[in-house]
């Protein structure tokens, strides 16, 4: 049965654009068509996507969207590839960072470092996007739409990887103690201790 021109036309619908405009998804990178057309960055997705090259033909605005959770699974864990291996995804998400995209740490003597987004679990559905503060190396609960995003997007891998290529971007440690005074004496607890870090 041939195709009516309202299909074809659903083809040419920008998926991704479509998917960049979702709230919660505005802290993703724009996928270039260069990085989806090389199968080199597909290893091991075809067993962990179901239907895979119906979600792949509607990625790239080639068929159309029959499974909307399995694209977004695929985008996801190639977005995880190209922010992580690819040096343009790398830059792109150290300026987000440097630009405090994500938000910045208030805890005391960190001077508001920007966060950088964490997914605890390498898997889609396992764990929702934290923030890491790389002053006080801290995991912290972010804010807005990105709590809402799924972890697998950024990987465990990515918050130390930027660090480790970017170490003077992220030079600042924060060693600066609260210790609570009363009356001028420094407040010890039961245990003996004085306090830990206070924000």
């Amino acid at each position: 049965m041939p195709e009516t021109d309202s299909e074809e036309a659903d083809y040419n619908d920008c998926w991704i654009q479509k998917f960049l405009r979702r709230q919660e998804n505005m802290y993703l990178e724009r996928l270039p068509d260069s990085f989806l057309l090389d199968k080199f960055h597909f290893n091991n997705l075809k067993e962990r996507i179901e239907d895979f090259r119906e979600c792949y033909q509607a990625i790239m605005d080639r068929g159309p969207s029959y499974n909307m959770d399995e694209e977004t699974k695929l985008y996801f864990y190639l977005h995880n590839r190209y922010i992580l291996y690819n040096k343009q995804g790398m830059n792109n998400m150290l300026d987000k960072i440097k630009t405090k995209t994500f938000g910045t740490c208030q805890r005391y003597g960190c001077k508001e470092t920007p966060f950088i987004p964490v997914g605890l679990h390498p898997d889609f559905g396992r764990s929702k996007t934290k923030v890491f503060c790389s002053s006080c190396k801290c995991l912290y609960e972010p804010k807005g739409n990105l709590r809402k995003l799924d972890g697998c997007v950024w990987g465990s891998a990515f918050s130390s990887y930027v660090i480790l290529l970017n170490q003077y971007d992220f030079k600042h440690k924060n060693n600066k103690t609260y210790f609570p005074k009363l009356f001028g004496f420094d407040v010890l607890f039961e245990n003996g201790n004085k306090s830990s870090d206070s924000e």
